[in-house]
């Protein structure tokens, strides 16, 4: 059974994947498959990596790739501080967050910061030049909180390679913000 014939029942599509039946299961209750029977393990893909998939003889597909948060707070009172954090694996970012870290709101003046990509080649030689937005990540008066998507530049990262958040515009009222970067490894 390949995965491009259950198209159309959910999961991803894109990318060839073979089936493989292990045996008759009684899922537990609340686990994803709906009924006992069946169930198949595949590999499959998104056009970013290849990830694992599971399916049942109804043709519910759930995929197995899972995503990975990384938090990296920057002080919101000053724009010459950088904080940075290591990427262990090859991955994607899939989504960015920024958060006051006070119960507080943001002012009349907005929180600006930014993420740059720094290649594990360049740790000695770049800190922090290559930002991943094109529209910076800003919180705005009465927020405290913004999501930003996927960056629109550099979603692509390699093993060893680092992001370094910063503060580039000085909000009122804010202090610390925890940038918060989700990917996925591929």
């Amino acid at each position: 059974m390949s995965f491009n014939e259950i198209a159309g029942v959910g999961g991803y599509i894109d990318a060839p994947a073979t089936f493989y039946q292990l045996g008759n299961v009684s899922p537990a209750p609340g686990s994803a498959p709906a009924a006992s029977g069946r169930l198949y393990a595949g590999i499959g893909g998104d056009g970013v990596g290849q990830h694992p998939f599971w399916k049942n003889q109804f043709g519910s597909t759930w995929d197995l790739a899972h995503l990975h948060e990384m938090m990296i707070l920057v002080d919101g009172t000053v724009t010459t501080q950088k904080t940075a954090v290591r990427l262990p694996q090859a991955g994607v970012i899939t989504n960015v967050t920024c958060k006051t870290n006070d119960a507080v709101t943001i002012g009349a003046t907005p929180w600006v910061g930014d993420v740059f990509l720094v290649p594990a080649a360049n740790i000695n030689t770049d800190g922090g030049t290559t930002s991943i937005f094109t529209t910076k990540p800003t919180i705005t008066n009465g927020n405290m909180a913004q999501n930003y998507g996927a960056p629109d530049l550099t979603p692509v990262f390699a093993a060893g390679d680092w992001l370094v958040g910063a503060t580039t515009q000085i909000g009122t009222s804010g202090t610390m913000i925890s940038i918060s970067v989700t990917a996925r490894y591929t």
